[in-house]
């Protein structure tokens, strides 16, 4: 009898009891994600309950084929024209144009795709495609700005980061089978005190993003700092995987071109809607209630991606 004891994040342990356990192994996940610099082809996952986990015949359970796009490092390199995008060229004016769309005292947005970004993003929305509304955060994480108003916030980079990171690792874990989504996964005491960080940024963020030198392709979008300062000062007493952070995130996200504005409205109202309820029917709704009109709504942003690919 061979025992294989697997840890996981060093506050769970898990014995799987096997006559013969063999596992494939290479260099599926060679990004360098934070904390897990491993990969596997075939992997047992922890059973529910009291399920058996013994292997009683020379099998292999193999993981489907997916890799992380993260990247890593700055993203910012190789610029394409914004005529190769005429479903977002709405979305792709210049600043002067963009401040005169702002009403009243709302402050712009900015995301820009360079040719490797693009295709980078296109893979992984296709491949971060769950069961439950856990997938619209792995689209946050793709689309979430990378410039807000006419100066620099510092918190940005580091909000952007910390949903690389943090959805990497989820994007891992949702590969096990039968893995359940735990409350670190979605929500941490550092990933709430870097958004407390960018909201207090943002408040005071005005105008739009400058354009970049040189021809791009920019998402951009526009939020109330009135509306998300009185989010932020819920937040102190929200608990932690509750989906308060996430509907102020999602806020953030682009909304110049109609299909990110439709994206953007129902996934605010969506995250909106568990605002007051338990952290676990959040957690449960992520895992496993699907909402078919909101992922045709991603859906859609996705094929207009898909159909300008470089």
């Amino acid at each position: 009898m061979r025992v294989a004891t697997v840890h996981y994040d060093g506050e769970r342990r898990d014995e799987m009891p096997s006559n013969e356990l063999k596992v494939r192994s290479t260099p599926v996940f060679a990004n360098a994600i934070p904390g897990l610099p491993f990969g596997l082809d075939g992997m047992v996952g922890p059973a529910f309950g009291s399920g058996q986990r013994m292997l009683t015949e020379d099998r292999f359970m193999e993981l489907p084929p997916a890799t992380p796009v993260s990247g890593n490092g700055d993203l910012s390199s190789g610029r394409i024209a914004a005529g190769d995008y005429p479903a977002l060229a709405a979305a792709s004016n210049g600043s002067s144009e963009g401040a005169e769309g702002l009403g009243g005292d709302r402050v712009g947005v900015a995301v820009t795709f360079t040719s490797e970004r693009h295709a980078r993003v296109l893979r992984f929305l296709d491949e971060a495609r769950f069961d439950g509304l856990v997938t619209h955060l792995f689209a946050m994480r793709a689309f979430f700005p990378e410039a807000i108003g006419d100066s620099h916030v510092g918190a940005v980079a580091s909000m952007r980061e910390m949903l690389r990171d943090e959805t990497d690792r989820l994007f891992i874990k949702l590969r096990l089978p039968s893995y359940v989504i735990a409350p670190r996964d979605i929500d941490t005491p550092s990933m709430r005190a870097t958004l407390e960080r960018l909201l207090h940024d943002t408040a005071a963020a005005r105008g739009i993003p400058a354009e970049t030198p040189g021809a791009a392709v920019v998402l951009r979008g526009s939020y109330d700092p009135q509306a998300m300062a009185e989010l932020g000062d819920r937040l102190g007493e929200t608990e932690l995987a509750s989906a308060l952070p996430w509907a102020i995130l999602a806020r953030f996200l682009p909304d110049g071109s109609a299909q990110f504005a439709h994206y953007r409205s129902m996934l605010v109202a969506r995250l909106d809607s568990f605002v007051d309820a338990d952290s676990s029917e959040f957690l449960d709704a992520l895992q496993r209630r699907r909402d078919v009109p909101l992922d045709a709504a991603l859906d859609v942003v996705r094929t207009s991606l898909h159909a300008n690919a470089v």
